[in-house]
Formats: C-alpha cells, structure tokens, sequence
C-alpha cells in the first residue's frame, strides 16, 4: 500500500473489498498481544488513509491464528478469515496445475488462496475465474460469506 497507494485505491474504487493481512506480515502466534494490536492497527490506519475506511476482515499469514489474535480482532471489531482451497501457486505450479488444484478443492462458499507474486498470477486468476463460472460458481465479496461482518459487499483472495 505504501509503495503503490494508488492501486490500493483503485481497488477499492472499482468495488472490490479490501482487508488486512498485517503489516509486516510476521507469525502472529508469535507476537505478545501489544505487538498483534501494533500489526492490525498499523494496517488499518494505512488503509483507512488511502480509501476512506477500515477494514473489517484479516487473514493471518499463514493461516497462523490463536486466541490472542482474536482477542484483538475482537478489540477491532473484525473478523478473522481463512481460506479453503490453497492453489499452492507460489511453488510455482503452472497454471494448468493451479486450476487443477481448484477443480478438485472448491465448493460452496470456498475461499481460493492465491499469492499476488506467484509466476503466473494473472494467468491464474483469469482461468480460475472463466473456469469456475462456467461451471455455474458466483464470485462474492468474502464478508458476504462471514456472519456477522458489517455490510460492505471475492472469493479469491490474496496474499
């Protein structure tokens, strides 16, 4: 956000829904409560700079979550969110091995992993995209699959 603040802007202009994901993106298990308030808070002040407001949503890098994290998110009035389908892209799986990967692990209501420096995250995004509409799936923003999450309107996420 800070290196490109106009395509966090841009983003969120053409109605896309941004959450967090840390600052510095550390093991948030490993942090004391003070320092997981420091990440979230330091994330939210940024975001809420460029487009106007915070966000509602967090995803842990790596998917590392304890009850200190959500005391926090708590405190924040978020929501912590995980994912269910793991495209696994930034191994560097070609795209065929990515949708394939999709393919087999999404359902109903699934959260697709992606890594915005994978090889051929473009690539990716549009198969997995043009692929699971074809078959009938809708895209929707993630807190409209998260209870309780105040209206704000992907199901790809991320990293």
């Amino acid at each position: 956000m800070e290196k490109y603040p106009e395509v966090t802007k841009s983003i969120h202009e053409r109605g896309f829904e941004i959450g967090s994901h840390s600052y510095n993106h550390p093991d948030m298990t490993k942090l004391t409560s003070a320092q997981i308030n420091q990440e979230l808070t330091s994330t939210n002040d940024k975001i809420k700079e460029l487009i106007g407001e915070s966000p509602l949503l967090f995803r842990p890098p790596y998917g590392a979550y304890d009850n200190k994290l959500i005391e926090e998110l708590n405190k924040l009035n978020m929501k912590g969110i995980q994912w269910d389908v793991d495209t696994l892209d930034w191994k560097g799986y070609t795209p065929s091995q990515v949708i394939q990967r999709v393919n087999n692990n999404v359902g109903c209501g699934s959260i697709i992993l992606c890594h915005n420096n994978a090889d051929h995250v473009v690539e990716n995004t549009r198969l997995i995209l043009s692929t699971l509409i074809n078959k009938g799936y809708n895209f929707v923003k993630v807190s409209e699959l998260v209870k309780d999450v105040k209206e704000v309107k992907i199901g790809v996420g991320y990293n």
